[in-house]
Order: C-alpha cells, then sequence, then structure tokens
C-alpha cells in the first residue's frame, strides 16, 4: 500500500469517541437551529469540545496531553452519553410541536422574507406567555420626564399654597367683621377711627348701541324732530334778528333764548312748512336766557324731553334751527358733548362778571341764529337749549342751556309763578355788583378806577359815590383797573358791606358800600 502524505490525505482520527461526537455535534447543530426559542439546552446537545479535535493527527494528540489510557476513558464517556441522548430524527416528516409555538417558530423562518407588515401581523399572534419588554429609554426621554414631574410638582404646589391665602383671608375677614359686631357693640355701630363713606361712589356704565335701543340716525331724528323747531322773527325800534325756538307744548307754548326776543316789539313763528303766526312774551329771564312765547294754534309738534343729568362727554347731539337768516331754516348741525356742566362766567359793560353759567358745551357748529334752537341727544330728545358760542374767532365752542334746570323755569312760567333765586340757581348764578362803569386812569401819580356812571340810576352806590372818583382800595386792597375791582369783589356775596377808598378833589374818602346783585339788572 502506498502511504500517502498527511498533507494529500486526510487521516482519520485514532478516537472513535472524538468522531463520534463531531458527528453528534453535526447533528445537534441542525437541531438547535429549530429548537432556538428554548430557554436551556441540555448537556447531550450541547456543542462537545472535545469533538473539534477530531481532525488532528495521532502524534498531534499525544503532544496534547492524550494518552492511551485516556482514550478509553473518553471512549466510555461517550458511549454512555450517547446512550441517554433521546432519539430525534431530523427529517422532513412533520412532527407536533408545543402548543402555542407553532406561530413563533414559521415566523422565524419567514422572518427575512416577509415584508414589514406581515411581521407585525404575527407578532400580535405571540401567545401571552411571551411577555414584551420594552426599549430602555434615551437620555433625552429620561430628562423630558423628569422636567414633567418637576413642572407638575410646582404647579400642585402653588394651588396648595393660593387655597391656602385665600382660607387664611377668609378666616381673617371674617375675624374683623366679629370684633365690629362683638359684645359690647352694636351691629349698625362702627368704631371712631374707621372712616365712613356716607356718599356712594357714582358707577358710570357707558351705553350700549343695538337695534331695540331707540337709537336714531340724523337722517331719521330730523325727519321726526323737525316738524317741532321753529323760526323766530323779531323785529324793534332801531333792530332786528332772527332766532330758532321750538314747541314744547301741543297748544302752542315756545321755548326760546331770552336774548333773542329782549326789547322787541314784535315777533313772528315760522312753522317748518312756511305758516306764520303771530307770539306772544309769556315771561323771558336774563339771567338764564329763556323765554317762553306763544301762538294760538293747536296740535303742535311738541318735542320730548331727556334729563341732560345723564349725559356723559363725547355723546353724540344735533341741532336743528336757523343759523344767519331766514333762507336757511331747518338747517342741522350734528357734533359732540365736550363737556358736561361747564362754567361760564358772563362779564358786563364795566368789566365786572355779572352771572355765572352752568352749561352744556358742545363742539357742534352753531352760528347766529342758532340762539334758541333745541340740542337733541341720539334718541330725539331735547337735552339743551342752546344760548351763546364764544366769540367769533373761536370754532367749536358752543353752549347749550342744560335740560333739567330750563324745564323747571319754563314751566314755572308757564305757571305764571315767581322764579325764585333757588329755582334760577340750578343754570345761573348772580354775582356781587359796585354797580358803576369806570376805567383806569392815574391822579396825581396815584393808579385807580375812574367812576364814568352807574349801571343803574337806582344802584344803592349812586346815592355815596360821584362821577369822577378815582376808586383806590377796596377793603384795604389796592385796585389799578377794573380787573382788580373784579377779584375783590367776586370774594364777596351780594348784601355784603365793603369799605371803598376813593380820592376826590385831593382828598381821601372812605365810604361803606352794601354790594348789589346782578339780578337786579337782569330779572
Amino acid at each position: 500500500m502506498i502511504q500517502k502524505r498527511h498533507s494529500q490525505k486526510r487521516r482519520v482520527s485514532p478516537f472513535p469517541g472524538i468522531r463520534r461526537g463531531t458527528e453528534k455535534s453535526a447533528e445537534r447543530t441542525l437541531i438547535r437551529e429549530k429548537d432556538e426559542s428554548e430557554e436551556t439546552i441540555s448537556p447531550a446537545m450541547s456543542p462537545d469540545p472535545i469533538g473539534d479535535l477530531g481532525d488532528c493527527n495521532e502524534q498531534e494528540s499525544e503532544k496534547m496531553g492524550f494518552m492511551g489510557w485516556e482514550r478509553d476513558r473518553i471512549s466510555r464517556e461517550t458511549d454512555s452519553q450517547q446512550k441517554n441522548i433521546p432519539k430525534r430524527v431530523v427529517s422532513n416528516v412533520p412532527t407536533v410541536p408545543e402548543p402555542g409555538r407553532v406561530v413563533w417558530e414559521e415566523h422565524k423562518k419567514k422572518e427575512v422574507a416577509e415584508s414589514p407588515e406581515e411581521r407585525k401581523e404575527v407578532i400580535r399572534k405571540i401567545p401571552p406567555s411571551e411577555p414584551y419588554t420594552p426599549p430602555p429609554l434615551h437620555r433625552e426621554e429620561k430628562k423630558g420626564r423628569g422636567i414633567g414631574k418637576l413642572c407638575v410638582g410646582i404647579l400642585t404646589a402653588t394651588l396648595l399654597l393660593a387655597s391656602l391665602t385665600l382660607f387664611v383671608s377668609v378666616l381673617a375677614s371674617r375675624a374683623s367683621e366679629g370684633e365690629w359686631q362683638g359684645e359690647g357693640t352694636a351691629k349698625d355701630e362702627v368704631p371712631a377711627d374707621v372712616p365712613v363713606n356716607d356718599s356712594p361712589d357714582k358707577i358710570i356704565f357707558v351705553k350700549q348701541y343695538d337695534d331695540q335701543s331707540g337709537i336714531l340716525t340724523t337722517a331719521e331724528l330730523y325727519a321726526r324732530c323737525a316738524d317741532s323747531v321753529v323760526s323766530i322773527l323779531a323785529q324793534g325800534e332801531k333792530n332786528s334778528g332772527v332766532g330758532s325756538g321750538f314747541f314744547i307744548t301741543s297748544d302752542g307754548y315756545i321755548a326760546t333764548a331770552n336774548h333773542v326776543v329782549e326789547g322787541m316789539e314784535s315777533l313772528t313763528v315760522v312753522e317748518a312748512d312756511g305758516s306764520r303766526h303771530r307770539a306772544t312774551l309769556v315771561a323771558g329771564n336774563a339771567l338764564t336766557d329763556l323765554a317762553l312765547l306763544k301762538i294760538e294754534k293747536e296740535g303742535c309738534s311738541e318735542v320730548d324731553f331727556a334729563s341732560s343729568a345723564d349725559l356723559l362727554v363725547g355723546e353724540k347731539v344735533v341741532a336743528i334751527g336757523t343759523p344767519a337768516a331766514l333762507d336757511y331754516a331747518g338747517s342741522v348741525c350734528t357734533g359732540e358733548l365736550s363737556f358736561v356742566g361747564r362754567s361760564v362766567k358772563i362779564y358786563g359793560d364795566d368789566g365786572q362778571i355779572q352771572k355765572k353759567m352752568t352749561l352744556l358745551q358742545t363742539d357742534a357748529p352753531l352760528n347766529p341764529g342758532n340762539s334758541g334752537c333745541p340740542l337733541f341727544n341720539e334718541y330725539g330728545q331735547v337735552v339743551g337749549i342752546v344760548t351763546m358760542k364764544l366769540g367769533s374767532s373761536y370754532v367749536g365752542m358752543g353752549f347749550a342751556i342744560p335740560s333739567s334746570g330750563a324745564m323747571k323755569i319754563l314751566s314755572a312760567m308757564m305757571r305764571g309763578e315767581v322764579l325764585t333765586e333757588e329755582l334760577l340757581s340750578e343754570v345761573s348764578t348772580v354775582a356781587p355788583s359796585l354797580g358803576i362803569l369806570g376805567e383806569a386812569q392815574t391822579e396825581e401819580g396815584v393808579c385807580g378806577v375812574r367812576v364814568l356812571d352807574f349801571s343803574s340810576a337806582t344802584a344803592p352806590v349812586s346815592y355815596i359815590l360821584k362821577k369822577g372818583d378815582l376808586i383806590v382800595q377796596i377793603d384795604g386792597t389796592p385796585v389799578a383797573n377794573r380787573s382788580d375791582v373784579t377779584s375783590v369783589i367776586q370774594q364777596k356775596t351780594p348784601g355784603d358791606m365793603v369799605a371803598v377808598t376813593v380820592l376826590r378833589g385831593g382828598q381821601w374818602l372812605t365810604f361803606r358800600l352794601a354790594l348789589m346783585s346782578s339780578a337786579t339788572e337782569l330779572t
């Protein structure tokens, strides 16, 4: 027999146990691929560490320490192991698998071929005996959950603290009330050191505009109220003019401004449709600038009044009147209330304040001829009677008499009652007056006010002072012009006694005079 070289022929290991172990190892490897899901593998099916030596030759085995006596021991151990291994046939014959493992094994076989959707469907069929273990959280997820827990904790603590604070405040308030209403103190009594506000605070509610409120557009207001407004033609001996007015009753009573009809001999009322009527002056009052006329007609279109006390600055107002001339009768102008309850000072020819009027201020463009016309609110109700404007060089500075005070005075005129100072004071108050007409002059180096004339022939001062006297002091206060006299007089009231020092013919004389009321001239 020809011996082949070791490199040409694989030598068979003389250790049958080792060779058998190699074959069994290969068989166990195939079986392990099918039973991979088991948690433990029996020792008979575990890889044989000795089987790896099957390719070694005899000399190499002896070098590694395998002696003859060890061969027999290994062979016997291997035979005994083979006898204990249960026989398992690896073939194509189907076997009955354990319950609940079919789906998982089939899934492992088809893992590569199946799509991700099919894998999900198979995973859903995994029996509950194999619990799902969630993947570990990332570092960012752990950090986010920690922050969330911290926020929830802070919010909870804040709510608890707020509830505790509210509870303590309630207890404190009840305790304070108990001290006031406790023993020895009546329920309606308040300690002397506690301030009491008898007048409640005024609460203003801004008006809400809607379709049901009755607010009118300017066109709607004009169509409803234009027939109530009239033009007044006034004719005197030396002058004539035009003004406005409006019906306050259906039987022909008309309200207007007193300066429109004062001193006039003939009064004619022209209605919106052009019809004319002869008018009679029922009463007039210069202090409040109100007058009452009467025409003989029934069924007049009277106006509705509203309280001027409820007005708010910025409300829309509409004036209908006859500016300039009769050709412009029925002119409408709109604006807003610039101020409610404006105090306006009226000066006389002598430079002294005659009266102070409480009026409504508006920026509606009023002109001469609008005096006496009604000032409507957005509901078509009269809230004022136009009386004047502030000079010819100012724009948007018109004034109207408030309806609340005006209606009381007009009603008293209609009944023929005497107008008391208390009744007139709602619209205008009289100012104290010295009763002289003068100008600033100088005599012997002394400045004062020269008496040129008296405001009335019956004024008390006319019986004491003389024309040409130079007034230099009033109650010890030097006066150099009319403004100085006015500033001193306005601090007094009508009827007060004042000491007036004058320079007459080089002599200094002092007289005690009683201040007169401007109402003497204005009523």
